[in-house]
């Protein structure tokens, strides 16, 4: 289909047109759109990306409500 998909997403804000927030490397076809080396770099519009193991971990850890401080 062409779209990415972004697995444990734990949405935080809402960006100008789409939700902010954690999540794992996105895929498309089954294969990353990053390496884990490239984490911590911008790569995205807003959203932190992170390995899966982290992404599951932090999906299963916070329940909606949840306060999220982002800084810079």
């Amino acid at each position: 289909s062409g779209s990415a998909r972004m697995e444990y997403m734990v949405r935080f804000a809402r960006g100008r047109t789409l939700p902010i927030g954690f999540h794992s490397i996105p895929t498309s076809g089954g294969r990353p759109l990053q390496s884990v080396f490239q984490l911590g770099t911008p790569r995205s519009h807003g959203c932190v990306r992170q390995w899966i193991g982290d992404a599951a971990f932090l999906y299963m850890w916070a329940p909606v409500g949840t306060v999220v401080v982002a800084l810079p």
